[in-house]
């Protein structure tokens, strides 16, 4: 029931993706022979190999698992669209084996519009939706939004109905094939032989500890996911915080800072996340011991002055550093050290 507007300027991609870009057939079917400003609304979103932009909204840097509705609105560049749909095929953008979504597309795929549907925050194939529930043996027992896998995790789709009587199984899904209109909608098809799909029950609930999760089945109790933290980070100046983008396990933590400095001015980046401090002038106070002072910075930078002076000593205290003889005569901000 998602409606949208589909827009010329929803057509734009870049030349070098062009070659792997193909229009679902619910956006062919419906543009114009005058391809130039328009506008069309269309019910369900489109296919889009590689993508998670469906009902819910995680927004990654990615933009996988970002709203519909939110990337239709969103530009770039010279004030272009984003791209909606895509049969065509995944790129492998850095050469690492790892094929993905075509940056700047919107819309789902089979697998992410079952787990975005279901609320799983990062993008999974099909095989990897099975680690999401427990297996429903007998047909009888399916129940409305479980979700179904082919027998070679090709595919996976909502199942919908079963009709005895006709033997037809009535399924929701958005699939990339060229015959059928490549949008999320409800199809029906001849049962046949139910080997042919594993229906899964998605509903189970997280064992939480602070190095990771396991998902265990609510109705069955067997434990299906087992894996460590997936973190976000996000971070103030003084802090960073990491959440889990499965379970949602959130620790807040004080930036661990390591300085580089020169003799007048220090920044620092945090190990734990990717906060950086402004380089700052030192906040200097003394350290001496009992013939001599230098600078040091207070800020924690390690910051020390490798050029020290004598004191300047008036009635048994120096004038300079605050350094007494008298030990309970120190001028505040300053430390004693007292090996030479």
């Amino acid at each position: 029931s998602t409606q949208w507007t589909l827009t010329d300027e929803h057509m734009y991609i870049k030349e070098e993706h062009r070659e792997y870009v193909l229009l679902p057939k619910c956006i062919s079917d419906a543009i114009p022979e005058d391809e130039e400003n328009f506008e069309v609304t269309l019910t369900g979103i489109p296919y889009c190999v590689g993508g998670m932009n469906g009902y819910e909204t995680f927004d990654t840097e990615n933009y996988l698992e970002v709203c519909f509705y939110e990337v239709l609105l969103r530009t770039y560049g010279s004030g272009h669209s984003y791209r909606v749909g895509n049969i065509g095929k995944t790129y492998d953008s850095d050469g690492d084996g790892r094929y993905e979504m075509i940056p700047r597309t919107v819309g789902v795929d089979c697998s992410g519009f079952v787990g975005s549907t279901y609320g799983i925050s990062t993008k999974k194939n099909v095989s990897g939706m099975a680690n999401y529930g427990h297996i429903v043996a007998d047909i009888s027992d399916w129940q409305e939004y479980d979700f179904l896998v082919n027998e070679d995790e090709s595919h996976c789709y909502f199942f919908k109905s079963f009709d005895e009587d006709t033997d037809t199984i009535t399924v929701i899904d958005c699939t990339g094939s060229p015959s059928l209109n490549n949008i999320t909608e409800e199809r029906s098809f001849s049962y046949v032989d139910h080997d042919r799909f594993t229906c899964y029950n998605p509903f189970f609930e997280y064992t939480i500890t602070s190095t990771g999760h396991s998902g265990a089945c609510t109705e069955c109790s067997s434990i299906h996911v087992e894996e460590p933290h997936a973190f976000s980070v996000t971070y103030t100046t003084s802090a960073h915080t990491s959440v889990c983008e499965e379970c949602n396990y959130t620790i807040t933590e004080s930036h661990a800072m390591t300085y580089t400095f020169t003799t007048q001015k220090h920044s620092g980046a945090c190990s734990g996340c990717d906060y950086e401090s402004a380089e700052t002038s030192h906040s200097l106070s003394y350290r001496y011991n009992t013939t001599r002072h230098w600078f040091y910075c207070t800020d924690g930078c390690g910051y020390e002055a490798v050029a020290s002076r004598p004191h300047t000593m008036q009635y048994g205290a120096c004038t300079v550093c605050g350094y007494s003889q008298n030990a309970l005569n120190t001028r505040p901000g300053t430390e004693v050290i007292l090996q030479q």
